[in-house]
């Protein structure tokens, strides 16, 4: 049976706020290419928000939650210094958000399902462009984006003051 990607409900908040909280452990106990803390972005806030907007997705199957996206219109400030291949207002844009696997469930595909349902849902939506930003270290991450149609249009600095995290890839995949 395949990962199905549906959107986020109210009852599982908690369990994403815990997938979430499995990330950053994996993440802190190895390379953090995120800068992600607990008690910090993403947590029970995230994912509640999300799910009360209707843009946090959700990947399961027989019931257990493999990863989540959220895709929106939101964008940090920098995405202004962006070098778009499309010049669009952002109501045409989908933002790819939190887009995290449950480390007991990577290896699956579900990182590239997500991806794929962004960019199937962008379309469905009459989305020009799906947008992100990725940490200029965070090698793996980058791989799979460019390996899905993402290229990297500006270097900027996202102004979130976290040491080690300054630089980062503003990526555009068309539509």
């Amino acid at each position: 049976m395949d990962w199905k990607i549906v959107k986020g409900r109210e009852e599982q908040v908690k369990e994403i706020a815990a997938l979430y909280a499995r990330t950053i452990d994996a993440l802190v106990e190895g390379v953090n290419y995120t800068g992600w803390q607990r008690g910090g972005y993403p947590g029970e806030g995230t994912a509640r928000e999300g799910v009360a907007a209707g843009t946090l997705y959700v990947a399961q199957k027989e019931g257990v939650i493999g990863g989540t996206v959220i895709l929106n219109h939101l964008y940090e400030g920098a995405y202004e210094k962006g070098e778009w291949a499309v010049d669009c207002p952002y109501s045409e844009v989908f933002c790819v958000h939190t887009l995290v696997v449950d480390p007991a469930c990577r290896g699956q595909g579900i990182a590239s399902a997500l991806l794929d349902f962004a960019a199937a849902e962008g379309l469905r939506a009459g989305m020009r462009a799906l947008r992100l930003d990725v940490f200029e270290e965070n090698a793996p991450a980058i791989a799979l984006y460019e390996k899905k149609g993402f290229e990297r249009r500006t270097r900027v600095d996202l102004g979130l003051g976290i040491p080690g995290l300054k630089w980062f890839y503003l990526c555009e995949k068309l539509l």
